[in-house]
Formats: C-alpha cells, sequence, structure tokens
C-alpha cells in the first residue's frame, strides 16, 4: 500500500513540478504575442496538452518499473487501468501546477511554492490520514488527484489480487 500511495504522489509531482515555471517565465513573450491575437485559451491549452504529454511518458516508465520490479498483481489489464489511472492523476496536476505558475510573479517563487503545494497531497492522499478518520478532512480531501490516484490504484490491485486467488 505504501508504494502504491508514492507512485500516486509521484505523478503529482511529476505534473505539478513539470508545469510549475511554465507560463511565469514566459509571461513576457505572452504579452508580447498576445498583441498579435494570440488567445488565452490556446495559449493554455497548448501548455496543458505537452506538459501532460511529459508526464505522460514519466508516469508509465515509472509505473512500468514499479509494477513489474514489485510485482503487483493483474498482469496488463492491471498495468494498463493503473496507468489511466496515473494519468489521470498526472494531468490533473499539471493543472495544478499551471494554476500556480499563473499566480506568482518569477521562476523562482514558483519552484518555492511546488513543495507548499504538494504537502498537502501527501498529508490528505489518504494514506497518512484516512477518511474515515477526520469528518472534517472529507471535504479537502475529496480535492486531492492523490487521493484520486491512490484510490484508484489500490483498488485496481485489490480487485487483481482477488481475481487471482479466485
Amino acid at each position: 500500500t505504501v508504494a502504491i500511495f508514492f507512485v500516486a504522489v509521484t505523478a503529482v509531482w511529476f505534473g505539478t513540478s513539470n508545469a510549475a515555471r511554465e507560463i511565469v517565465s514566459e509571461r513576457a513573450i505572452y504579452v508580447r504575442e498576445r498583441m498579435v491575437n494570440l488567445g488565452l485559451f490556446n495559449y493554455v491549452v497548448s501548455k496543458f496538452l505537452l506538459l501532460s504529454l511529459i508526464t505522460v511518458v514519466q508516469c508509465t516508465v515509472l509505473l512500468g518499473i514499479l509494477f513489474f520490479g514489485l510485482g503487483f498483481s493483474g498482469g496488463m489489464a492491471a498495468f494498463g487501468v493503473g496507468l489511466i489511472t496515473l494519468i489521470a492523476t498526472g494531468m490533473n496536476s499539471v493543472a495544478i501546477g499551471l494554476l500556480l505558475s499563473t499566480v506568482v510573479v518569477s521562476s523562482e517563487a514558483a519552484m518555492a511554492l511546488t513543495p507548499i503545494a504538494l504537502i498537502p497531497q501527501v498529508v490528505l492522499g489518504g494514506l497518512m490520514v484516512p477518511m474515515t478518520t477526520n469528518e472534517l478532512l472529507k471535504w479537502p480531501m475529496l480535492l486531492m488527484p492523490a487521493r484520486w490516484g491512490f484510490q484508484g490504484l489500490v483498488a485496481q490491485e485489490r480487485i487483481a489480487v482477488q481475481s487471482d486467488t479466485a
């Protein structure tokens, strides 16, 4: 369970850290190109898609190494479902990183705030504080991509273990 949790948190880390500096570091370029009709939507979507593609590659390599290295159950079907779960988690984290990049004034500030964005993911991701422990934390936990990634990966592993033993 701990290994699965850290796989989910690593996917969050990949997405957030990939995107945290992107918008703020190109703010001057964006302002200049905005004068020649670059749309905000097009700019953000292009950043999101490219960074998501990078995150997909990172998540695939990570899950490939850990899935087969640690001997997760379920074979290639479980690997595929786990990969889809990690990709969704990573893409949500890319969005968080892009949001973080829009609220800071420098790339250094973005990188300094990245761990602060990741701490709630680790604490409220479902391993350290289960949802059943504290009713006040239930709603903030629902907003954490790490929690959803962890829950999806654990559910897939449990299904795979049950079908292997049956």
